[in-house]
């Protein structure tokens, strides 16, 4: 006897691909009632996943978009993630192939045929951007000069390493667009850090705010092994004139207000 859920899969791929009969609507309807834990809507949502993903005229994702599926995509690929049920496909049997005089065998051989055309297609077309999101290392860099050639009036400072052990050695400059509230650390040489014990915090320091409460610019990592690390500025506030720019040593994490006990980088506007 076949398993209902072979034809329920097969409904529900029809659905997505053709309109469907009054009965096959009906016969899906009571499937989709005996069978609760399908999601009704997987297969149409991977059919116009598909089509958007082999859609040429769809224009480029953002910088700041960009990024953060990179991150997304990193944090869901390196957890191993086990289905409840896998997806099982609907092996087509002698009955259901092609004959001269068979209109429905013929519709579901071409269904089985279309679909893992379209399966080939999106693992395709995965392939080709997962490398691009995840192991791009210009995405961050071509980010910054773009922000500088759409702000011409964005500040740059150059990094002043302290006497912090960490800091020896280490340069580089922040950039910051006030226009566009966003900007990019460019970091060589600071120690790199275990995130699990420390973890490097930006702090902005805004001329029309408390100086006991600088911006928080978020918190990063220094890789081993980098030579050169470009972070994005995430400030959780606005920054209207800021005027000087510094990177603490924090707990994972970090925290809400500062000791400022280890500041490894400082950018002044105001030197002196």
């Amino acid at each position: 006897m076949r398993d209902p859920r072979d034809r329920l899969q097969e409904l529900l791929a029809c659905r997505a691909t053709q309109e469907l009969d009054a009965s096959e609507k009906k016969e899906l309807v009571q499937l989709l009632q005996d069978h609760p834990d399908w999601a009704a809507d997987s297969f149409e949502l991977t059919a116009a996943s598909l089509e958007l993903a082999l859609n040429e005229q769809s224009p480029p994702l953002p910088e700041s978009l960009r990024r953060k599926v990179a991150a997304d995509a990193r944090q869901y690929f390196s957890k191993t993630r086990q289905p409840s049920e896998p997806i099982r496909l609907v092996q087509p049997s002698k009955a259901q192939e092609p004959s001269g005089n068979a209109p429905g065998a013929t519709r579901q051989s071409a269904l089985w045929m279309g679909w893992l055309a379209a399966a080939a297609l999106l693992v395709v077309t995965l392939m080709s951007w997962l490398p691009g999101l995840l192991q791009s290392p210009a995405g961050p860099l071509q980010a910054r000069q773009e922000l500088m050639a759409q702000d011409s009036e964005a500040l740059i400072l150059d990094w002043q390493a302290t006497e912090d052990p960490a800091a020896q050695g280490a340069s580089g400059d922040v950039l910051w667009s006030v226009q566009q509230q966003a900007g990019f650390m460019r970091i060589q040489g600071l120690q790199p850090n275990n995130p699990s014990r420390r973890q490097y915090q930006l702090w902005i320091f805004d001329r029309l705010r408390d100086e006991r409460y600088p911006v928080d610019g978020g918190v990063f990592d220094i890789p081993a092994g980098a030579d050169e690390v470009i972070v994005p500025i995430q400030a959780k506030l606005p920054v209207s004139e800021a005027h000087l720019f510094a990177v603490t040593v924090e707990q994972p994490g970090g925290v809400v207000v500062s000791s400022r006990a280890r500041i490894v980088l400082l950018a002044n506007r105001d030197p002196g």
